[in-house]
């Protein structure tokens, strides 16, 4: 690959009538253009997008702050907490995640610019224009992960580059990562791809830094393992054991995973791989030769390290997109750096144009009327989700005797809690995530009461008539759309718990044999009496 560093204005083997200066203002001019605009479609789309059932499940963790959650750590349920007490609109609690991935932007070209402040435009514009962070307007988990990883690996890099203030940097560092976890366990990457360069990334190894990261990080760590403690260790069993209970050796797994990484990342991606085998030593070995040049090395381990164990992880179970968001801020930064800076110009008008074919897209599938996927087997449940307030319009009547109202699945229940801004109960097996409702509901207040349990699968009706002393099945039709509802006067607890408590009890909440007086059962097998005997 030919190096055309000194000359900028090189592309295509013709000169542009643009001079180095003006090309590097013109794109300091273009990155604050990218920033707005980028950040007015997030907005947009944060708008007009109906809340869906994660997002809302979520919501639920906000109005139940506590120190854990099934799925993942406190801190999505304390951010949310917050943000609730000023609104509870869609675009309010999405702003977060808008401004998260936009300050990523910003970061990573403030890390870049006492190096390179061209280079730092061009990166910046990169991610901006990536589906990473067009696409990340959502109420995730992810987004205060990215928040505190980012602050992380900044805090990381500003500790190396002054030995006057090292070790409060360092220990500021750990701080973040241990809210990082708090947010989710992908924070552990980030704290590998710290704990590499700290080993491995210098001409020795600087372990009393990597105490500091440690010590630092400890506070989040042991927030989360005293909620496991008292929680018989479910978030951690979900995680490490249940979800996983499929996972497999499948090759074409890392395949699919090479693929959604490239279009996660964008155009230069496929430059930066657009080389022969051959040549890939050759321009790793420059690549290292010009992070260490930037001061950049921790950087981009802090990217390409947890993305070479995701890849690891990705032959054995899928990946999903979303996991990688914050790592790409980080792997743009390392790949800019790395590439003749001509190579790099060159991908600024293919990102512009993927990123405006990903946008209008977008603004099809926003402006398509939800009836052209009646074709889809979750129909029904789409319904419910973007049309909420015609469903509980047609609800509400039914409910004139008293009945609760309450619904078979986490997504339809936290939709319909968002909208009603009342708890709304699950009932039924549920599925393997999504169960925070076994914390929320105590199943024995119902006894003898009288429920209402909506759903938008026509045979999950067959068990229900037995959960209660009478009943009888309604249908209501919303946009063509069929929602199933039963109504069941007189809620038979003793027959609920045997049927349905028990069989997620020895699904969901099974104490291993290596936790066997280490940890109390989970809270859940405790109300109700469900312990082994």
């Amino acid at each position: 690959m030919r190096a055309c560093r000194n000359d900028p204005s090189h592309t295509n083997g013709t000169l542009m009538k643009l001079s180095p200066r003006t090309d590097a203002e013109g794109a300091k001019r273009l990155f604050w253009f990218v920033l707005i605009a980028t950040g007015v479609f997030k907005l947009a789309t944060a708008t007009v997008l109906p809340l869906t059932g994660d997002e809302a499940y979520f919501v639920t963790w906000g109005r139940n702050p506590a120190l854990g959650h099934y799925d993942h750590g406190a801190m999505t349920g304390w951010w949310l907490a917050a943000m609730l007490q000023f609104g509870d609109a869609e675009v309010w609690l999405r702003l977060p995640a808008v401004a998260a991935s936009l300050l990523a932007g910003v970061i990573v070209r403030r890390v870049m610019w006492p190096f390179d402040p061209h280079l730092a435009n061009l990166a910046a514009i990169l991610w901006l224009l990536s589906p990473a962070n067009l696409l990340s307007s959502l109420i995730t988990t992810d987004t205060p992960l990215l928040f505190f990883s980012l602050l992380a690996v900044v805090a990381a890099h500003r500790a190396d580059r002054g030995p006057g203030s090292a070790a409060v940097w360092w220990l500021l560092s750990g701080l973040c990562l241990g809210a990082a976890f708090l947010s989710k366990y992908f924070a552990v990457l980030t704290g590998l791809g710290l704990g590499t360069w700290l080993l491995f990334g210098g001409q020795r190894p600087r372990f009393g830094a990597l105490l500091l990261l440690l010590f630092g990080s400890a506070p989040g760590v042991a927030v989360n393992a005293a909620w496991n403690h008292a929680n018989g260790w479910a978030n951690v069993l979900f995680n490490v054991g249940t979800r996983n209970s499929d996972a497999g050796f499948n090759p074409v797994g890392l395949i699919l995973y090479v693929l959604f990484l490239g279009i996660v990342i964008g155009p230069i991606a496929f430059a930066a791989v657009g080389m022969r085998p051959s040549q890939w030593r050759e321009q790793i070995s420059a690549a290292v030769r010009r992070w260490k040049e930037a001061g950049l090395v921790g950087v981009a381990l802090a990217g390409f390290v947890p993305l070479l164990v995701l890849g690891a992880v990705s032959i054995f179970r899928n990946v999903g997109i979303h996991w990688l968001l914050s790592f790409v801020p980080w792997v743009i930064a390392a790949l800019a750096v790395a590439m003749p800076r001509d190579t790099l110009q060159r991908m600024i008008r293919p990102a512009l144009f993927y990123a405006g074919a990903l946008i209008l897209l977008a603004a099809v599938l926003l402006a398509m009327p939800v009836e052209l996927l009646r074709w889809h087997r979750s129909y029904a449940a789409m319904v419910i989700g973007a049309k909420t307030p015609e469903v509980t319009a047609r609800l509400e009547p039914m409910r004139e005797d008293g009945f609760t109202l309450a619904a078979d699945s986490y997504g339809i229940a936290s939709v319909l809690s968002y909208h009603t801004r009342r708890h709304i109960p699950v009932f039924g097996m549920g599925s393997y995530h999504g169960r925070q409702d076994d914390w929320l509901t105590d199943f024995r207040e119902f006894d003898g009461k009288d429920v209402m349990v909506i759903t938008s699968r026509k045979h999950r009706l067959e068990r229900m008539p037995a959960w209660f002393t009478e009943s009888e099945i309604r249908e209501i039709e919303v946009r063509g759309a069929t929602i199933f509802v039963c109504r069941g006067r007189g809620f038979r607890y003793d027959v609920y718990r045997e049927n349905i408590l028990r069989p997620v009890a020895e699904r969901f909440y099974p104490t291993p044999d290596w936790l066997v007086g280490l940890a109390e059962p989970s809270p859940f097998v405790r109300r109700y009496g469900l312990q082994e005997n």
